[in-house]
């Protein structure tokens, strides 16, 4: 009988093996629900359509558009989200964890609102966000911008100024 050589590159750590073990996606730290401008989906079937896939950790992260402040109550849909996310995370809890959180857009603009957000919940996770940039003649966001129309220098301008904010 022969001693075969093992080399570092052939071996397997714990973390290795229990990494092989987990099927499906592992997490989704960006989910939006109905409380988002952009989706429509309810909280509790993103949670039932996450652990069917084998998801272990999902985080609610719903927009908090302070574009929209003051003229609208941008912080309704913050509470409504990590309300019905803390009730999910209990109902749900050993099949997949719920986190609660927040995409903020512009937070810059408006302190005051970006400071009254922050109080209104135990955040997991935040996410910080440009989706709009205060340059003349182009304020809309910027996934909308038709770049291409625009003159070279226009779009070094709007550039600077994206990362000014």
């Amino acid at each position: 009988m022969t001693a075969e050589k093992i080399v570092v590159e052939d071996m397997l750590t714990q973390d290795d093996l229990e990494m092989e073990q987990v099927k499906g996606t592992i997490a989704d730290m960006h989910v939006h629900s109905g409380h988002s401008n952009d989706s429509t989906c309810p909280m509790e079937d993103m949670v039932q359509a996450q652990i069917a896939r084998g998801t272990k950790i999902m985080a609610f992260t719903d927009h908090f558009h302070i574009i929209h402040y003051p003229e609208f109550d941008i912080f309704k849909p913050i509470s409504g989200s990590c309300a019905e996310a803390a009730e999910l995370a209990k109902k749900y809890a050993g099949q997949c964890q719920i986190l609660t959180g927040v995409e903020v857009g512009e937070r810059m603009w408006y302190p005051e609102a970006w400071d009254k957000m922050k109080e209104m919940c135990q955040y997991d996770v935040v996410i910080g966000s440009v989706h709009l940039v205060r340059h003349p003649g182009y304020e809309d966001y910027y996934s909308r911008m038709k770049f291409s129309e625009m003159p070279i220098e226009e779009i070094y301008k709007y550039m600077d100024h994206y990362f000014d904010d």
